[in-house]
C-alpha cells in the first residue's frame, strides 16, 4: 500500500507542481501582456507628449513669428511715414525756397520797370523843359534882345 499510496501521492505532488508550473507561465504569460500593454501605453504617452511638445512649440514659433512679421510691417510702415514726412518738407522747402525766388524776381523786375519809369519820366521832364527853355529863348529872339545875350543865357542853360 505504501507503494500505491507513494505513487499516487507521486502523482498528486506531480500534479500539484504541474498545476503550479501552469499557473506559474499563465502569471508569467499575464505578466508579460500587462507589461506589453504598460509598455504600449507608456510609448503612446511618450508620443503623446512629444507631440503635445511639438504642437506648443510650433504654436510659440507661429506667435514670435507673427510678433516679428507685425513689427517688421510696423518698422516698415514708419520707415514709410518718416520717408512721406521727409519728402512732403523737402517738398515744402523747395515751395518757399521758389516762392522767395520768384518774390525777388518780381521785385528786381518792378525795381528795373520802375527806374525805366523814372528814367522816361527824368526824360520826358528834361525834354519838356528844354522845349520850353527853348521856347523862352525864341521869345527872346523875337522880343529883339541881342544875339549877344541870347548865346551867353543858352551856354548858361546848356542849351547849345
Amino acid at each position: 500500500m505504501w507503494m500505491v499510496s507513494r505513487g499516487s501521492i507521486g502523482q498528486s505532488v506531480e500534479r500539484e507542481w504541474r498545476k503550479k508550473e501552469r499557473e506559474a507561465v499563465k502569471k508569467k504569460a499575464e505578466e508579460d501582456i500587462a507589461m506589453k500593454k504598460a509598455r504600449e501605453l507608456q510609448i503612446q504617452d511618450r508620443r503623446r507628449m512629444q507631440a503635445l511638445e511639438i504642437a506648443r512649440e510650433k504654436k510659440e514659433f507661429e506667435s514670435v513669428l507673427k510678433v516679428q512679421i507685425e513689427s517688421a510691417e510696423k518698422s516698415k510702415l514708419e520707415n514709410l511715414k518718416k520717408k512721406n514726412e521727409t519728402e512732403a518738407y523737402r517738398g515744402a522747402i523747395l515751395k518757399q525756397i521758389n516762392e522767395k525766388e520768384r518774390e525777388r524776381i518780381k521785385c528786381r523786375q518792378e525795381l528795373f520797370e520802375e527806374g525805366l519809369v523814372k528814367k522816361r519820366e527824368e526824360q520826358l521832364r528834361e525834354k519838356h523843359m528844354r522845349e520850353i527853355m527853348n521856347k523862352k529863348i525864341d521869345e527872346l529872339r523875337q522880343h529883339k534882345v541881342p544875339e549877344v545875350y541870347v548865346k551867353e543865357i543858352e551856354k548858361q542853360l546848356n542849351l547849345v
